[in-house]
């Protein structure tokens, strides 16, 4: 694979001294008896030898003639021929002993998940922890789980690193490197609940189901996501109801439920511990909005508070809902 040409272009060039070395560097000389095609003139003793500019080209230069052009086109000056995946490394890459440049190579390339680039970038030399943490955290959020694990296996994790690779994971939905950080250790309750109430937002079932049966979601993220799912009617309402609703959300669930004309959701919101006062509540809504169907689950559901069910059949007397009105007084 070539690279893009702006990364060619714009992305480190190598200095024109690291040309001439690399390019020296290279094995099997060319006939010195050859004039370089830039300068036209042969190889001149030490100073002035032809080398090919890499080993897959066979046209040679003077290193210092080809250098300036190798900076910005990363090709033969002759032929046009682009240096290959390798070639390129050695000469935009190493810029020998340059761990910084390196560093920030390696996180170009845990960014593309190019596994051969950062193989050839990780045997050169040493990399710097920074580049490193960077580089798992750029694999954490892309999902590139191959480097995410190879850079993982050599860098130990800090409580508050774990904590945002945990995160980014989560906000790009990657549940096997969410799985694979909470095997490392643990995170904070607050990167579980942004991962949670993400997922949930974006309709992320296996990552909710997930968090949710691992007891690592706060009662007050469930009840935000829920008061989202059932005021959207998201599909992934059906799999947050499936786990029990604390009290103090559920009337507030019910309300909404009731004013958006949720009458599907209902059942299942009933489906939870619902005290007296909480249940005469909904009753009287569901009685104001007119949702004869709400009014016959909650009856059936407990008990009514006498004071409101007089009121509620007061204003299904009052809307003229016959049928409503009916099933109220046959339950005085």
């Amino acid at each position: 694979m070539v690279f893009e040409q702006d990364f060619k272009v714009k992305r480190f060039p190598p200095t024109h001294r690291t040309i001439i070395k690399l390019m020296s560097a290279i094995a099997n000389p060319a006939n010195q008896a050859t004039n370089c095609p830039l300068c036209q003139k042969k190889g001149d003793g030490d100073l002035r030898v032809l080398h090919r500019i890499s080993e897959s080209v066979a046209h040679v230069f003077h290193p210092d003639c080809a250098a300036p052009w190798i900076r910005q086109f990363y090709s033969c000056p002759t032929c046009q021929s682009p240096l290959a995946e390798r070639e390129l490394v050695r000469f935009v890459r190493l810029r020998q002993n340059d761990a910084w440049i390196r560093g920030l190579e390696v996180i170009k390339a845990a960014d593309e998940n190019n596994s051969e680039s950062l193989d050839i970038l990780l045997s050169i030399g040493e990399i710097s922890e920074a580049s490193v943490l960077n580089a798992l955290m750029i694999a954490a959020a892309n999902g590139h789980m191959h480097i995410f694990n190879r850079f993982a296996s050599q860098h130990t994790l800090s409580d508050t690193d774990r904590t945002n690779a945990f995160r980014l994971a989560g906000e790009g939905g990657h549940l096997l490197i969410m799985k694979h950080l909470l095997a490392l250790g643990p995170v904070a309750a607050n990167a579980t609940d942004t991962a949670f109430q993400t997922s949930v937002e974006a309709g992320r079932d296996e990552i909710v189901e997930f968090l949710l049966s691992q007891k690592l979601v706060s009662g007050k993220a469930l009840a935000q996501a829920l008061e989202f799912a059932v005021t959207k009617d998201a599909p992934i309402v059906y799999l947050l109801l499936k786990f029990p609703v604390s009290k103090d959300c559920l009337p507030n669930l019910m309300r909404i439920a009731i004013e958006k004309s949720r009458e599907h959701l209902v059942p299942l919101l009933l489906k939870n511990e619902i005290s007296d006062e909480d249940r005469s509540a909904a009753l009287w809504l569901a009685t104001l909005t007119g949702l004869r169907n709400v009014v016959s689950m909650l009856l059936e559901n407990g008990p009514i508070l006498p004071e409101i069910l007089t009121k509620s059949i007061q204003i299904a007397e009052k809307k003229n809902l016959k049928q409503i009105a009916s099933m109220l007084q046959s339950h005085r």
